[in-house]
């Protein structure tokens, strides 16, 4: 071969899509290995090792492979590929020495690779810095490239230089000295008082600043109100110890609602507009030994889309708390909590003294609420209390992976919640006593729509009272109820006390006995309660029912049985108690809908109903949805009928077989 190239260089622009680059230069006498493949970008070039394929036969390189994952070369910023033949600079074909009479063609192979390394070294040269024949010295050849760029080049260049300097260090002083606390005269040595100097520091910075708290423990004896949009952060060790005076870290702005939507941290100022938050701080009570209920470590009030992120918070009447003043409202705010410990109120809300204002759509993330039995043993703590009211709620919460811990003693709580709706729960671990009952409490007033998805846990209560308390979903691997038999007094069949329905009964498994546990205690106006199993109600009563509705198969446990009585009733026949009934429907023998109807107000969901025509049989069918003039059945009609009669039927019931004597 004659090597009449001199290109050993391909050059290749990413476009986004290319995974295929050619090679130009000749490849006779090659191996893979003497191809090396570089990635360059921003004049930077990166060896590959891996997630390429080299074919000399084809004289293709692929990079990336697809099976390799790898993203393709990109357009912007540009990435470029090349592909570079490389040799060792060492002799390996031919040694007249040793070999005798030589073939001319391994001969003509040796000059080639010769003339290749030739080539090589001479590409390499050409990217190489020169200088002139006479310059033979290190000090004369720098002086001879300095002296290739003109006064004027490198006066412009010094000025560029030093413009630079200027601008990065002001920023570096603004960075760190103009908003870090202790210059402005903070010691956060935990005995001297650096309310002034934090005030000053916060003060000074501006929207969109952070205020910087370096390692130290740092007295405050007084709130300090924030209003403006910047952040304070905590580097290292930073302590926020609060003495007599402090009631909280205050993040308030104008948290109003207006005819245009939320207007919240976007309203006021410019600087007032600017995200907010607070990273890396931890908070304390003075000592931990004087916590009481109007010391608050943060308070989050009329705020919008802030972001906070503390270090352990202990020791407080409430660890945080969220409202609203003055119909404000607080909305979109995100907590990342990493511990609350010992602090009555874990996440704390009460607006229902204030008329107006909306605590909704914050979501607090990760972390644990902890206590142990030597605080607040004579109070009632609880690691989240929302509490709302008519015209001032709570909703659309979440807590994703908040573990709750608590002592065994009856005083202590999980959860409390009023006027709360469509919110998510789904807590981390639950771990509460094994000889009291650690609650969720349900108060007074609407508590709808919202999602509970609990783990392995030791829940020893859930209270319901009032009478807004519909379409909550329990969701549980398991509720280990633990040490919780029929033995044992007002326990298990305490799971769940009722002062009056409940939409979702929760399931319990022991897992000392892998016993499955409906616990319900049925209170003097809890009557009439079911457990639904595939459609079919399960029940306990004295007498057969004379009310509602109830599915063939369903069973009624005589709670009076005694000896050679019968066990209870069960269902042939399925009905519904009642007088509901219409004479104008009309079917159109295809669909299951009763159309036309004049008056649908006394039938339910849930129902079963006899009809006159249009459909199989005269029934019974349950209603599975219902309009102001039609009604929907759990069977297509199969007739076009007009003015059929749809009315209630009874249920049948029989008595079970009478017990052996």
């Amino acid at each position: 071969m004659t090597v009449s190239s001199t290109v050993l260089v391909d050059i290749y622009d990413g476009d986004d899509a290319t995974r295929e680059w050619a090679i130009t230069f000749p490849v006779t006498g090659l191996t893979t290995a003497d191809i090396e493949i570089y990635v360059s970008e921003g004049g930077v070039s990166t060896l590959i090792t891996t997630g390429y394929d080299v074919d000399l036969t084809t004289k293709i390189v692929t990079y990336p492979t697809v099976v390799s994952g790898l993203d393709v070369l990109t357009s912007s910023p540009l990435q470029k590929a090349v592909v570079r033949r490389t040799l060792d600079l060492k002799q390996e074909q031919i040694d007249v020495a040793t070999e005798g009479a030589i073939p001319l063609t391994s001969v003509e192979t040796g000059f080639d690779r010769i003339t290749q390394m030739c080539q090589q070294i001479q590409e390499e040269v050409d990217r190489s810095v020169k200088v002139d024949f006479t310059q033979t010295t290190t000090d004369e050849m720098i002086a001879s490239i300095a002296a290739s760029v003109t006064a004027a080049e490198l006066a412009e260049t010094n000025a560029e230089t030093a413009e630079t300097n200027a601008a990065a260090s002001a920023l570096e002083a603004t960075a760190l000295a103009q908003f870090n606390v202790k210059a402005y005269d903070a010691v956060g040595d935990g005995v001297t008082d650096d309310s002034v100097a934090i005030k000053a520091a916060i003060a000074a910075a501006s929207g969109g600043d952070e205020v910087v708290f370096p390692s130290g423990t740092y007295i405050i004896s007084e709130s300090i109100v924030i209003s403006k949009g910047i952040t304070l952060r905590g580097i290292g060790s930073a302590v926020i110890q609060g003495k007599a005076g402090f009631s909280g870290i205050y993040f308030d702005f104008d948290g109003s609602l207006s005819a245009t939507g939320l207007v919240g941290w976007q309203s006021g100022t410019a600087d007032s507009r600017r995200p907010f938050g607070l990273y890396d701080i931890a908070f304390q009570d003075e000592e931990g030994a004087g916590a009481v209920d109007t010391s608050t470590a943060i308070r989050i009030r009329n705020s919008y889309y802030g972001v906070f992120r503390p270090g352990k918070i202990q020791w407080f009447g409430k660890g945080i708390e969220l409202g609203g003043t003055d119909s404000k409202s607080s909305f979109y705010n995100t907590i990342y909590l990493k511990s609350i410990f010992n602090c009555k109120y874990g996440i704390f809300v009460d607006v229902s003294s204030d008329a107006g204002s909306y605590v909704n759509a914050n979501k607090v993330i990760g972390g644990q609420i902890q206590y142990t039995s030597t605080y607040w043993a004579g109070d009632t703590p609880y690691c989240i209390y929302i509490k709302g009211a008519s015209g001032a709620s709570s909703g659309s919460w979440s807590f994703i992976g908040t573990g709750l811990e608590m002592p065994g003693n009856s005083n202590y709580q999980f959860m409390y919640f009023e006027h709360l709706a469509s919110s998510l729960f789904q807590m981390g671990h639950m771990e509460g006593g094994a000889t009291d009952n650690t609650k969720i409490t349900f108060g007074d007033t609407n508590v709808i729509d919202n999602i509970f998805i609990l783990p392995y846990t030791a829940l020893r209560e859930i209270e319901i009272s009032g009478t807004s308390y519909i379409e909550n979903r329990w969701i549980s691997r398991s509720l280990n109820v633990e040490n919780s038999h029929p033995g044992i007094t007002n326990d298990w069949n305490k799971t769940v006390s009722l002062n009056n329905y409940v939409k979702r009964i929760l399931r319990y498994v022991d897992l000392s006995t892998n016993e499955t546990i409906f616990g319900i205690d049925a209170t003097a106006n809890a009557t009439n309660l079911s457990i639904m199993l595939g459609g079919r109600k399960i029940s306990f009563g004295a007498v057969a029912p004379t009310a509602g509705g109830w599915g063939q198969g369903s069973v009624i446990f005589n709670t009076g049985a005694a000896g050679s009585g019968s066990p209870g009733w069960v269902c042939t026949e399925s009905g519904t108690f009642g007088s509901a009934t219409d004479a104008t429907g009309d079917t159109d023998g295809s669909t299951a809908v009763i159309t036309g109807m004049a008056d649908t107000s006394d039938f339910e969901v849930y129902d079963w109903v006899d009809v006159s025509a249009g459909f199989p049989t005269t029934g019974p069918y349950r209603v599975v949805y219902k309009t102001a003039t039609s009604i929907t059945l759990d069977t297509n009609s199969d007739s076009a009928e007009t003015n059929i009669t749809v009315d209630n039927s009874d249920p049948t019931f029989k008595a079970m077989a009478n017990l052996a004597a």
